[in-house]
């Protein structure tokens, strides 16, 4: 059974209604209380790596199943982001960092009370071994053979272009040479996640609409998705902003055919500012990932309306605001179970 759902025409001329809804999941996955708990007790010598690495694969299990049952098409992959920050698997199967990741300085980004290790880029960057993601794999080999209905693997990975600008960068190189050993090094990541079976990758860009950055670094985000895009057409790539007005970045990116999926938080861009997009998938970030409210599902069925009918895309997929990682598990799996129950809902014109 297909759980994405076609809209149907109603005859009144100002209501356009896209072909087609889904539902995307997208981002770190939460952490298990029990995960937190191992994580700790290995450090203090209380539990082996095995125990963490078992527990690990069960939280990933769990997590599966709730995006089964819930119905969800697009799913999060949780490559380069499924541990303690943005950077960590990156940056440890990576060289051309100044330290270690545990090394690295400890740094706040943004206005939230998340802390990252921050990397400093000293050189040309490069693979030292493959992101061969295990809990990945085992669901490519025995649950993708079995489900009846279409899925699509979606692996969310830091845009490089927020890479460039959140790490941090040695006295010996320029911000312009960061920006392409990024580019270079994303390149072999998309080389294995295409290698992987994966045939979808979304970047996630954080860093331009918050800081409102100024039209020659808006154009150094669009030639770096897009060239990577272009090099890559085995998978396609989309794009979610989040955290700031992203209408002017979505703008940016709404002819370019390059590109498959677009997307923002929609509590942060006015709808009414975005350009439409005939030819994209665009992510409609709806619910609320930053906290443990829950809008009701009516509101968002009015909102999800009034967004296909602006956008006029070729597909409409509901997600959610920022990363679920900011959340307690128990919250962000009833937000995915949202996701799912909404994309499943017609929203047909009464």
């Amino acid at each position: 059974m297909n759980h994405s759902m076609s809209f149907r025409a109603t005859g009144r001329k100002d209501i356009f209604l896209s072909a087609e809804i889904t539902s995307t999941v997208w981002g770190i996955t939460p952490w298990s209380d029990e995960l937190l708990k191992i994580s700790g007790d290995v450090g203090r010598g209380r539990a082996l790596e095995s125990d963490y690495w078992q527990q690990y694969l069960d939280d990933f299990q769990n997590y599966w199943d709730v995006l089964e049952v819930s119905g969800i098409t697009y799913r999060n992959g949780d490559w380069g982001g499924g541990t303690k920050d943005y950077f960590r698997e990156t940056v440890e199967s990576s060289y051309g960092f100044e330290e270690g990741v545990d090394e690295a300085p400890v740094t706040r980004i943004f206005d939230t009370n998340t802390f990252y290790r921050q990397p400093t880029i000293a050189g040309p960057l490069g693979r030292k071994y493959e992101l061969w993601h295990e809990p990945y794999q085992i669901w490519v080999e025995n649950v993708v053979p079995a489900i009846d209905h279409p899925t699509v693997l979606q692996p969310t990975l830091l845009s490089p272009y927020a890479f460039s600008k959140l790490a941090n960068r040695s006295d010996k190189v320029s911000e312009d040479t960061v920006h392409r050993f990024v580019d270079e090094l994303y390149s072999s990541l998309l080389d294995e996640i295409s290698d992987q079976r994966a045939g979808h990758v979304l970047f996630h860009e954080p860093y331009a609409p918050y800081y409102q950055v100024g039209p020659s670094e808006r154009a150094w985000l669009r030639h770096s998705i897009g060239s990577l895009a272009l090099d890559h057409p085995k998978l396609k790539v989309g794009l979610y902003f989040s955290y700031g007005d992203a209408s002017e970045f979505i703008a940016d990116f709404a002819k370019d055919d390059r590109l498959d999926a677009l997307g923002c938080d929609l509590q942060k861009t006015p709808i009414e500012s975005l350009p439409r997009l005939p030819n994209h998938r665009f992510l409609a970030g709806l619910v609320d990932g930053a906290n443990t409210l829950l809008k009701s599902d009516d509101e968002i069925h009015e909102s999800l309306k009034i967004t296909a009918n602006a956008i006029r895309a070729r597909e409409v997929s509901v997600t959610h605001t920022v990363d679920l990682e900011h959340v307690p598990r128990a919250y962000a799996i009833e937000k995915i179970k949202q996701l799912g129950r909404i994309g499943q809902v017609k929203l047909e014109e009464q």
